[in-house]
């Protein structure tokens, strides 16, 4: 009995042992399972996402970089906005950071970005000021002087062509031909930024300057000699514009090189450290579930003959978290392979856009303008050399025979002048066809200047500027009630002046004329609308009517085509949009909205740039 009850005893402390080695070998093994589980929702949720922001941080650099790059190329208003754009983007993303990695060492990388990304905005916004400056030295001052210059030489070359002087002819040339090469110098260092541009630049302004003196001296008038220091204050005024911008120029590249050079690869740099750092504590976290697996599956096997139940389970339950562990590197791994996949792709993208823009200002500023000013220059020379060979042969005539004097004749008299004619006036057209172009182009980038109009008022004035033509083809005016608008106020009278300008010019003389202007409107913009029963267009002509350089219906009225797309930019910066009804031989209506909450901005409801 005693050896009964004392096997019993054992046999129950055997098992009470074995129960107590399961029980502990199940918390062993359940403790270390959600360690596992731990680490890989550590891996899958912390760091995972830590990686997505590290990797959208780099790639909204690379972003912010190459509208950067553009807008430095291109000097288009829309680059800056894409600029603005992606740069509040990078910011939005680093306050999401920092809400986001607590990480000491990503901490203090991210506290090395935000003072290189203030930094970097306040650089560039110094870039584009610069820009903005430059653009606006050459169309106000450089242009202006230009054209003063080139005006004023070429009336001293006109009355120096009667004189007869040699000298005085010899020094206007001079000063003619240096003159262009200054304009032409200023084109290929705007275009270029090459150093060599500004040495040619210089000489030739040294002797354009050194000409106009020599001529001020021979020339004996009061009055010419007056053109001539016109002329030099003019090339003085050039010269002065072109030192503005070259200085902006070297502050430019001072600011690219000195600072937007060094920020960029510091800021790109502390990103990609983010990222290293991320992938660095995944490899880790990755170690130790990995070591944490290899313990528990040694503890699992040695215990497995005695808690065979529990092992089954413990093995199920092992099993899929590392069929989940698996999925989920399976899908960082691909998420991170898909993702330099893309950055390499965008990359070369961009590369891609840059050079072709880059192509294209080349184009537009250099093969455009530069052999249009050439153009120009040698046709005045062809004329007048054209005069100085019929002043040589009228000497010669006598000596010819009838013949010969008529075809000559007809060579110099109408032939040669006939075929000038036709060149001076394309060049003039062509001219005329780029000053709209920058025209329009400025129109989308000036600021506006909010402020409440009078709409009626200015609409009242547009029509006393007006009176002669209304009083002539006795045109019966309408103005409704119209209200007083937050906008642009230059703008507004540009809108209405043309559009009433129009109206008026395609008036029927069978009728008598009618020109109504009215307004309506509701909690978020104002509707004008100007109607006539003028002669209406064609609903073939309807689609081009804002198109730049194309007018519709019969061309009897002057006009270049550029008064709607002008208006239709306009209307566009102001948050509206306009259109045009009309029925052929009864009228036309155009109608056009502005937005009842301008701030300065341009805020377009349509897609388009600035062409339309």
């Amino acid at each position: 009995m005693f050896r009964t009850t004392e096997g019993r005893a054992t046999l129950t402390f055997a098992y009470a042992v074995a129960v107590l080695l399961v029980a502990g070998v199940g918390i062993l093994a359940a403790f270390r399972l959600n360690l596992i589980n731990e680490a890989t929702d550590r891996l899958v949720d912390d760091l995972g996402s830590d990686v997505m922001l590290s990797n959208d941080i780099v790639n909204q650099v690379l972003l912010t970089r190459y509208y950067a790059n553009r807008y430095v190329n291109s000097q288009n208003q829309s680059d800056l906005d894409r600029f603005h754009a992606a740069f509040s983007g990078l910011e939005i993303m680093l306050q999401q950071a920092r809400g986001q990695i607590t990480h000491p060492e990503r901490v203090a990388m991210l506290d090395r970005i935000d003072p290189a990304v203030e930094s970097y905005g306040d650089a560039f916004g110094q870039v584009a000021d610069l820009i903005r400056r430059r653009q606006r030295t050459q169309s106000e001052v450089l242009d202006v002087e230009g054209v003063q210059a080139d005006d004023e030489i070429t009336a001293l070359r006109m009355h120096v062509v009667t004189l007869d002087d040699p000298k005085a002819f010899l020094a206007v040339s001079n000063a003619r031909n240096a003159f262009q090469s200054m304009r032409l110098n200023n084109a290929r260092y705007v275009d270029t930024g090459d150093q060599r541009y500004t040495v040619l630049f210089e000489a030739a302004e040294q002797q354009a300057r050194g000409a106009l003196s020599t001529l001020q001296e021979i020339l004996s008038t009061p009055s010419q000699r007056e053109n001539a220091a016109q002329a030099r204050i003019a090339v003085q005024g050039y010269w002065k514009g072109f030192q503005t911008i070259r200085r902006d120029y070297v502050e430019i590249q001072r600011i690219l090189d000195t600072e937007l050079d060094t920020l960029e690869p510091e800021i790109a740099s502390a990103a990609s450290e983010i990222v290293s750092s991320v992938e660095r504590s995944f490899a880790q976290e990755n170690a130790l579930t990995e070591r944490l697996i290899f313990q528990t599956r040694w503890v699992l096997m040695l215990t497995t003959g005695m808690a065979a139940l529990a092992s089954v389970g413990l093995g199920v339950v092992f099993s899929r978290r590392m069929a989940e562990r698996e999925r989920s590197e399976r899908a960082l791994r691909q998420a991170r392979d898909q993702l330099e996949v893309r950055v390499k792709e965008r990359t070369a993208d961009l590369e891609q856009a840059n050079e072709e823009i880059k192509q294209f200002a080349y184009i537009v500023s250099h093969d455009l303008r530069a052999p249009l000013v050439n153009l120009k220059g040698f046709s005045a020379e062809l004329r007048f050399a054209l005069d100085e060979i019929q002043s040589v042969m009228g000497d010669a005539r006598p000596h010819l025979n009838d013949e010969q004097q008529q075809r000559l004749e007809y060579a110099l008299d109408e032939d040669v002048p006939e075929a000038l004619s036709f060149i001076e006036s394309s060049v003039t057209r062509m001219d005329a066809f780029i000053h709209a172009v920058l025209r329009l182009s400025r129109l989308g980038r000036r600021e506006l200047d909010p402020e409440p109009v009078d709409v009626e008022a200015l609409v009242q004035n547009a029509l006393e500027s007006l009176a002669h033509q209304i009083e002539e083809h006795d045109v019966e005016v309408h103005v409704g009630s119209l209200p007083v608008v937050v906008a642009d106020r230059t703008s507004m009278e540009q809108i209405m002046g043309n559009l009433l300008d129009n109206a008026l010019k395609y008036l029927r003389t069978d009728v008598a004329g009618e020109l109504e202007i009215t307004a309506e409107e509701d909690e978020e913009r104002i509707t004008f609308h100007v109607r006539d029963n003028g002669r209406g267009i064609s609903e073939d002509d309807l689609p081009k009517v804002f198109a730049p350089f194309r007018r519709a219906g019969r061309q009897d009225a002057p006009g270049e085509g550029m008064g709607l797309p002008y208006v239709q930019t306009l209307v566009r910066r102001h948050g509206g949009r306009i259109w045009c009804e009309s029925e052929l031989g009864e009228g036309t209506t155009f109608t056009f909205t502005i937005s009842k909450h301008l701030n300065g901005e341009s805020e377009v409801e349509e897609e388009g740039g600035i062409l339309g």
